[in-house]
């Protein structure tokens, strides 16, 4: 995380086992969201940097995730294992699978 103000890192969020491809802030700043190669999405706590969930449920890469900006509580990710998946953040369960990308 880069502070502002000096251009300086204030932090680095370590928990990923390949490359990071999406990341995304909560509307409220009190949640980030990232997803990569390793095909789990992490939920860190960006003022402490600590991991708080692991998402798993993917098979492959994650490209996206996106917070729902009306509902907090609910995050979508788009992989290459040709899903877009709706998560509850709060639980870290899975809500929803849609296929059909090819």
């Amino acid at each position: 995380m880069w502070s502002v103000a000096d251009g300086k890192c204030e932090r680095t969020f370590t928990g990923h086992s390949d490359c990071v491809n999406a990341v995304a802030w909560r509307f409220d700043g009190k949640l980030l969201a990232s997803g990569g190669d390793d095909a789990k999405i992490i939920l860190w706590d960006p003022k402490k940097g600590e991991r708080l969930k692991t998402l798993e449920g993917h098979s492959y890469c994650i490209n996206c995730v996106s917070f729902n900006p009306s509902n907090p509580t609910l995050l979508v990710s788009g992989s290459n294992d040709w899903t877009v998946r709706l998560w509850d953040v709060g639980t870290g369960k899975e809500l929803k699978k849609f296929e059909g990308h090819r």
